[in-house]
């Protein structure tokens, strides 16, 4: 509830950390006129109330989405997807964040691109409403493993819908990522996250992803072996 504040529409994908001593929101935006962004929002309290940072940290003149954050030997790094819709080969891309929080201290390197994945297809083979050969990035979550192994939980379409799936990273958040032949989940849901809860591990998801506007929120017990989740 903030007159200021520039977006309009499309306030998705939100993703809380506590960074600092203090807690982060941060989630996608839109206005006509303007490419869709990420952005950071701050409270002292998990609860909040949440105050909008200055502006987004993505790249002004480019259409992204799904932004989270990952420390790694003292810095700080975004992943983020540099959006089909633009690219038409959806980018998950990595650069550092400033200490403002609203602005990259290195220019974005692209970790990989959707149609480089095995288990991925075009865009237009599950949704109806698109007719170009396009190829998703949607949704990264990083999860250090127990053997030290980077895990990228992000999503795309596969053969039986919307699915999330699974990159590893031997050598930190840099990569090289490489991609599991089977995605974690596959019957048309994604855009998950980890978490820990009472000793127990679970990936959050939204499920089902059509029609439009159907989503809600699936929690999945899962396990950890052989450097990868499986659901329980």
């Amino acid at each position: 509830n903030n007159d200021h504040f520039w977006a309009e529409e499309n306030f998705w994908a939100p993703e809380l950390h506590k960074y600092n001593g203090k807690y982060y929101l941060i989630a996608s935006f839109y206005k006509k006129g303007k490419c869709r962004a990420s952005q950071m929002l701050v409270s002292d309290k998990p609860m909040g109330k949440y105050t909008p940072l200055a502006k987004p940290f993505t790249p002004e003149n480019w259409e992204c989405l799904d932004a989270t954050i990952y420390e790694e030997d003292g810095k700080l790094y975004t992943v983020f997807c540099h959006e089909f819709l633009q690219t038409h080969d959806g980018e998950m891309c990595l650069a550092e964040l400033n200490d403002d929080l609203i602005s990259l201290k290195t220019e974005p390197v692209v970790l990989f691109t959707a149609s480089q994945v095995p288990w991925v297809i075009s865009h237009e083979k599950t949704d109806p409403n698109f007719t170009n050969k396009d190829f998703v990035t949607d949704g990264p979550f990083i999860h250090k493993l127990e053997s030290g192994k980077l895990l990228m939980l992000w999503s795309s379409d596969c053969k039986d819908g919307y699915a999330m799936g699974m990159a590893i990273s031997d050598n930190g958040i840099k990569g090289p990522w490489r991609h599991l032949e089977e995605p974690l989940f596959s019957k048309d849901g994604g855009h998950g996250m980890y978490f820990e809860f009472k000793g127990k591990k679970y990936v959050s998801l939204h499920h089902p992803n059509f029609p439009f506007l159907s989503e809600r929120p699936y929690f999945f017990e899962v396990k950890e072996e052989e450097d990868k989740l499986s659901i329980k």
